[in-house]
């Protein structure tokens, strides 16, 4: 499938309205001609909703509807971008390694963007994991802001968007927790994720 990599708009698209990124299968109750005109939607934007996409894919491959999954890859090829290879996996991982207890007083928030710039074999997307005490997308922006001095190596020009789904029930965690939680789903995600950047305490 082609992919080119390209610099996209720093715009965070925030979460989707009542979607369940924490369900095992969130596209679950969808059907196949809605998924596939929402598939066609998400890959127009700049940035597109890869994670959306993907994860819409995802449920065609589960209910081997053939026709349609056909449908989407082309929707895909089309705009010259791949499915996140990893995701349904990085989602597992990020399930399993027993995210700390939420508390609504709690200030600090783990986050998840994806970024590309990476060779096939590593599926040419890559995962950073950070934390913040502001609202995930405000920090995402910073990130992507060229000259902003704590933006992450690579993403003002590799960054895409936010992976919802790998830290949905993660926040918000005790501020004094946030590098170890950071570290935990780090590691975690780099079970599942060829390259994840990010902090971690040794």
């Amino acid at each position: 499938m082609p992919h080119r990599p390209r610099l996209w708009s720093a715009i965070p698209h925030g979460p989707l309205d009542g979607f369940d990124y924490s369900a095992d299968r969130p596209f679950i109750g969808w059907h196949k001609p809605d998924m596939l005109a929402d598939i066609a939607d998400w890959l127009a934007m700049d940035p597109p909703r890869l994670e959306l996409a993907t994860l819409a894919c995802n449920e065609l491959v589960l209910r081997r509807a053939r026709t349609a999954l056909k449908d989407a890859t082309n929707l895909f090829a089309r705009a010259e971008l791949s499915p996140i290879s990893w995701l349904d996996d990085a989602r597992k991982a990020a399930r399993e390694a027993c995210p700390p207890k939420a508390k609504a007083n709690n200030r600090g928030r783990v986050y998840v963007i994806l970024r590309d710039g990476y060779a096939e074999q590593n599926g040419y997307y890559g995962a950073y994991v950070g934390t913040t005490t502001k609202d995930v997308e405000a920090r995402y922006l910073q990130h992507r802001d060229p000259v902003e001095p704590t933006a992450a190596k690579g993403l003002p020009k590799h960054g895409i968007e936010l992976l919802y789904s790998l830290f949905a029930g993660w926040n918000p965690l005790p501020g004094a927790l946030q590098l170890e939680t950071e570290t935990r789903l780090h590691h975690a995600l780099a079970n599942a994720i060829p390259k994840v950047s990010g902090d971690t305490l040794p």
